[in-house]
């Protein structure tokens, strides 16, 4: 590749091993998304048709899922304190995930044109660690992200 702006005798030259990297990034991508599922999951469970009707017997236009309530609206005033506690659990480890991904992807594919391999090992590192941080926030709430929370940091690094 040449980089604009550059003499263009500098160039530069992309191992094969960087393809690794293009994985990991699209592997965070994905589990990204696969963790969305489980909050749409919740949604389903918790703000269903007979949700609405118990709560909101005038409510002719039912949301499905509870949209647009994020945890703190109108519909989880309704929850009882274990309902939306666990659905803000599995809101926060997505949103969480969320708010870091392109952080987290632009240092893999950066990383990854220097040295692949650290790449390529941290990116999966940082994947295992964001796996269970979610499962850890979901099944015991902000305690139980810890060591998924460690793992992400040092990966970051």
């Amino acid at each position: 590749f040449i980089m604009a702006g550059l003499d263009e005798n500098v160039v530069g030259v992309i191992s094969p091993e960087y393809a690794w990297c293009l994985m990991v990034a699209c592997i965070m991508a994905l589990q990204v998304v696969l963790q969305g599922f489980a909050i749409g999951s919740q949604r389903r469970k918790l703000f269903g048709t007979e949700f609405f009707k118990k709560n909101f017997p005038k409510m002719t236009n039912i949301p499905k899922g509870g949209y647009p309530d994020m945890g703190n609206g109108r519909y989880a005033q309704k929850l009882s304190i274990e309902e939306w506690e666990s659905f803000n659990n599995y809101q926060r480890a997505h949103y969480n995930y969320v708010e870091g991904v392109a952080t987290a992807i632009t240092l893999e594919l950066v990383c990854g044109l220097f040295h692949p391999g650290v790449a390529v090992f941290a990116g999966l590192f940082y994947i295992i660690g964001r796996a269970l941080y979610a499962v850890g926030y979901r099944s015991r709430g902000p305690k139980g992200r810890l060591i998924g929370a460690l793992m992400i940091d040092v990966a970051l690094v």
